[in-house]
């Protein structure tokens, strides 16, 4: 007969073993064969397999299917239209691109809750524009900015965008100065690579009002 402390010094054990097991299945479940991490975090990684691009939660295993996304694009090839990817606390972004044709307009983006998987619809996804979305910075709060390339007055001539969330249950604005406008440069360049969370809610990217390069001049705006 086990006697009492000894039964449950044992259920212990198996308590452990089993949350242990459970963890370390948790966790392989976010490393499947023949996977390619696109992008990770500590809360989540965003890999793709056979042409698609999923997220999945570390702590639980979670997969969750990043609709229409592809893991990977050869930006080289000659109009071509990628996808990129962003993780910013228990939320990630996507693109959804358009064939590989410089003839149609430009991607969509979402942003998703990932413990929950929902989608604010009434955002996103955004419309789309005509060009390419060239970089994403998410902050752990979801709010969201982005570089994207739009009609520079026609005759095909496009140029760099900032868009984003800087106000909350408000549309999504465009957050640069290089709009048109009285209070605005009407050409300038945008070093789309450059957008970056400098601190707290605010991000900043490099541009030049000459519409030349390098672009040595920085810009910023408050997200919500």
């Amino acid at each position: 007969m086990i006697k009492s402390g000894a039964l449950s010094t044992l259920l212990t054990a198996l308590a452990v073993l089993l949350l242990t097991a459970s963890v370390a299945q948790a966790k392989r479940t976010c490393n499947p064969a023949h996977s390619k991490t696109v992008v990770s975090s500590g809360f989540a990684r965003v890999y793709g397999k056979g042409g698609k691009a999923y997220v999945c939660q570390r702590s639980n295993g979670k997969t969750r299917l990043l609709t229409g996304a592809k893991p990977s694009c050869n930006r080289k090839d000659f109009g071509a239209i990628c996808d990129d990817f962003a993780l910013g606390g228990k939320w990630v972004a996507w693109t959804r691109k358009n064939p590989n044709d410089v003839d149609v307009i430009g991607p969509r983006l979402t942003v998703m809750y990932i413990p929950s998987g929902s989608i604010n619809h009434k955002r996103y996804p955004t419309d789309r524009r005509e060009g390419e979305i060239y970089r994403i910075v998410l902050l752990s709060d979801g709010a969201v900015a982005w570089a994207e390339s739009i009609s520079d007055g026609g005759a095909g001539a496009f140029a760099v965008a900032v868009f984003g969330t800087d106000i909350k249950d408000h549309p999504i604005d465009r957050l640069d100065s290089c709009g048109g406008g009285p209070f605005s440069q009407v050409s300038c360049y945008t070093d789309a690579s450059s957008l970056r969370i400098s601190s707290g809610k605010t991000v900043e990217w490099n541009y030049s009002p000459d519409g030349q390069q390098p672009a040595n001049l920085t810009a910023s705006h408050a997200l919500y």
